[in-house]
């Protein structure tokens, strides 16, 4: 029977170790890749269109609304202004963008590796198990080598908030310092004031330190109503209407489905329900009430025109936290648990086969070549450019019409946006071109006049999902 369970322990370690390798590899090829790439990820250009607002003064205004350039920013700012304070290395550059998001991914890593070490008292392998499961889960695979960071920042700052409680002794210095990171966790996302918010009452809870935990939370509320008020008088009511109006979207069944089985697969789920029995059969940490509160957070939040499994990012740290602290220790001879690990990494192992292609193929060089192409003929030609992915403009040196077409969009949709604006611009000829990449992306009223006004004049495969358009006014108006 030692031998047996030697043999199991070995296989199992081993898996372990491999994993851990193949994970850190593969995040560290799509690392390289993401920094190389010159051409947007996704709706990189939305970010663009953000930092363009940031740069004239127009984020969060409530006149940036209902005119020209339009601007809707659906998040809290922190994030963004760190964006922009990067974009400064290298103006119109995507890396730069890119690489402040890996910096927050990368330090979230640290941070679960160090809870798990020198917290939780586990054991080297273990501290390393946490980062990997937590970088090869696809919403960080993804998500965190593209230009939007709210995510990273938002789980890098509500993870320095859970460990300072943890780490540091009763009294007004945690109090204090929990209270400012979790106030920089909702300003960089507004979802975190719910689950950050919940697993430390729960955390001070367990420990019957009740009383600091209602102060954390009095001094977080006071910090982000003055916050909240101060950005209301400063736009002029816009503030809200961003961050609150802006999220109000439909929730729909078919996204719902697309984004939890399609982009992100049913066998990241079934190594979740996986990772919570292992936990429930142990002793546990804050790995799983965090994991089930943002989990829930995430289920209902993902079916919103707009969202993606970027909102499972916090689910994913917590994931790492989970089997981390699930781990059997050397003296542990319970074979089913190292069969129920070896199980969990077999099929995290199949989540990245599957979800990990797919990611590298939104990086590939001859997206890039093609993009260049596109803004150097753009450049050539001449003219004013109205696009639905902002740093085409931006990058010919003009200002972006618009940032977030999706989210105005969607608005038109539900009857809360007029596009007046911009179609009265395409029909006064304001725009040479148009570039059109998703044309789901614009509202009805806009292609009408857009085909009124405008003839094909050729396309580029400057996106992995999906072509650019582009169409050049008429010589003569209809």
């Amino acid at each position: 029977m030692a031998r047996h369970f030697i043999t199991i322990r070995a296989l199992t370690v081993t898996a372990l170790a491999a994993f851990i390798v193949a994970s850190f590899f593969s995040y560290a090829w799509m690392t390289i890749q993401s920094l190389r790439a010159t051409a947007p990820i996704f709706a990189d250009g939305i970010v663009f269109g953000f930092l363009d607002a940031i740069r004239h003064g127009r984020l969060y205004q409530r006149e940036a609304l209902d005119k020209l350039p339009l601007n809707i920013l659906t998040h809290t700012p922190l994030s963004y202004w760190a964006s922009y304070a990067a974009s400064t290395l290298a103006p119109g550059a995507f890396w730069p963008l890119r690489a402040i998001n890996l910096f927050a991914t990368i330090g979230c890593a640290a941070l679960l590796a160090f809870y798990i070490r020198f917290d939780a008292r586990h054991s080297i392998l273990a501290a390393l198990v946490a980062p990997a499961v937590f970088l090869v889960a696809q919403p960080v695979f993804l998500w965190s080598h593209v230009c939007r960071s709210p995510d990273a920042f938002a789980t890098l700052f509500s993870l320095a908030a859970l460990l300072t409680q943890r780490k540091l002794a009763p009294g007004p210095r945690r109090v204090l310092v929990v209270s400012l990171f979790a106030v920089l966790a909702v300003l960089s996302k507004q979802t975190e004031l719910a689950t950050l918010t919940l697993i430390l009452l729960y955390d001070s809870g367990t420990r019957r330190e009740w009383r600091q935990a209602f102060l954390i939370l009095g001094i977080q509320c006071l910090a982000l109503g003055l916050f909240c008020g101060f950005m209301q008088l400063a736009t002029n009511g816009g503030f809200w209407i961003n961050i609150v109006g802006g999220n109000h979207l439909p929730i729909q069944l078919d996204e719902f489905l697309f984004i939890t089985l399609h982009e992100i697969g049913p066998a990241f789920w079934a190594a979740c329900l996986v990772a919570v029995g292992l936990s429930l059969s142990g002793k546990r940490g804050l790995g799983l009430p965090w994991f089930l509160i943002s989990t829930l957070v995430g289920l209902a939040t993902v079916g919103k025109l707009g969202s993606g499994s970027m909102y499972f990012f916090d689910t994913s740290a917590a994931l790492g936290l989970i089997v981390a602290e699930a781990l059997p220790r050397e003296d542990d001879d319970s074979w089913r648990k190292q069969t129920t690990i070896a199980l969990f990494v077999a099929l995290m192992a199949a989540h990245g086969v599957r979800t990990h292609p797919l990611a590298y193929q939104l990086t590939l060089p001859v997206y890039s070549a093609a993009y260049e192409n596109l803004i150097e003929t753009l450049r050539k030609c001449g003219g004013k450019v109205l696009a639905d992915d902002a740093s085409i403009p931006i990058s010919l040196g003009q200002e972006a019409a618009w940032d977030d077409p999706f989210v105005f969009n969607a608005l038109e949709h539900s009857g809360r946006w007029d596009p007046a604006p911009l179609t009265r611009a395409v029909q006064k000829r304001e725009f040479e071109f148009v570039v059109m990449r998703t044309a789901g992306w614009w509202p009805s009223p806009v292609q009408e006049v857009i085909r009124a006004n405008y003839d094909f004049s050729f396309g580029e495969s400057s996106s992995a999902v999906g072509h650019y358009l582009v169409y050049r006014l008429k010589k003569t108006s209809p």
